[in-house]
């Protein structure tokens, strides 16, 4: 009996590693997924900027690239903001935990640098396209800057906590 119920164990076993596995596989390509709408955004973003820069004007191409990439943006950022004030750098065991925390960081950094530079345009925009709603553009851009310096100001210090506890052990 011992010896059927330790064979049955172990076919449970190799189960639960291909069901791990496949779990691993679909979470990276999730991840892939997300890290590239965050490039192709940001890159859509920097063209828009430097044909801006180039022109002097929007165009409606310009309008629509700005816009799309403002929507990914916008949700990238607050996906990647929230898991990073969501971790307890505290709390990570192993070395793949402190790459996904990094990985995080540096995702939720580029979304923030890409949303300020995306308010610079929208106030740009609307100087151009809505000359009465440049006051709330400018206003917005004011609060996106400051969000991002409390922001970035945390993600500076983020490992302080970590060595504190590095110290205390």
């Amino acid at each position: 009996n011992t010896v059927v119920m330790m064979q049955q164990f172990r076919q449970v076993d190799r189960k639960l590693d291909v069901v791990k596995n496949t779990l691993d596989k679909a979470i990276a390509r999730i991840e892939a997924t997300h890290a590239g709408e965050l490039l192709s955004a940001s890159r859509m973003v920097d063209e828009v900027y430097t044909q801006y820069s180039l022109e002097g004007a929007f165009s409606q191409d310009m309008l629509v690239r700005l816009a799309l990439a403002e929507h990914d943006i916008k949700s990238l950022s607050i996906r990647f903001r929230q898991l990073v004030e969501s971790r307890d750098l505290t709390d990570i065991s192993n070395a793949g935990d402190i790459q996904q925390a990094n990985y995080d960081a540096h995702s939720a950094m580029l979304a923030s640098f890409m949303e300020l530079r995306i308010s610079y345009l929208r106030a740009c925009v609307d100087m151009q396209e809505n000359p009465n709603s440049v006051d709330v553009s400018l206003e917005r851009l004011k609060n996106v800057i400051d969000d991002g310096i409390v922001f970035w100001h945390q993600l500076q210090d983020r490992s302080r906590p970590l060595k504190t506890e590095i110290d205390n052990l």
